[in-house]
């Protein structure tokens, strides 16, 4: 893997930074489902996912970071059609045991999943970089 440079590393913080955001969001968004609100949970939903979708599998700057990681640019094109299903919620009827499973099943988990490797991705290939 090729060392970060320092615009790379700071893109990473920045979005490890709207990754945690949008984890929150949409934790909340949850709630707004257990809680019966569907109507606010689905907007919340579609507002932070579409915030999410300029960052896909072919953006740049995250293919030129994760091009040389297979399991973590599947990881993101996996998040990234959840996403795309996500931010389309206001414009379709989903029950809500679907927008349940949406959230808790597969979102939330992708999500982690994909911040995982963009805090690898930060560890692991800019921590020398950034000492310079």
């Amino acid at each position: 893997m090729n060392e970060l440079s320092r615009k790379q590393n700071d893109f990473l913080k920045r979005y490890e930074d709207l990754l945690k955001e949008v984890d929150d969001a949409v934790r909340y968004a949850g709630e707004c489902c257990i809680q019966g609100d569907e109507d606010i949970a689905d907007r919340l939903l579609a507002s932070v996912s579409s915030g999410l979708l300029p960052y896909h599998p072919e953006n740049m700057t995250l293919f030129s970071i994760f091009k040389e990681d297979k399991k973590c640019m599947d990881v993101l094109q996996i998040f990234y059609k959840t996403v795309q299903r996500a931010a389309a919620l206001e414009e379709e009827t989903i029950e809500s045991a679907d927008r349940m499973h949406l959230v808790y099943e597969e979102f939330l988990p992708q999500l982690n999943e994909w911040r995982s490797c963009v805090k690898e991705a930060g560890e692991n290939r800019g921590s020398d970089h950034a000492r310079h």
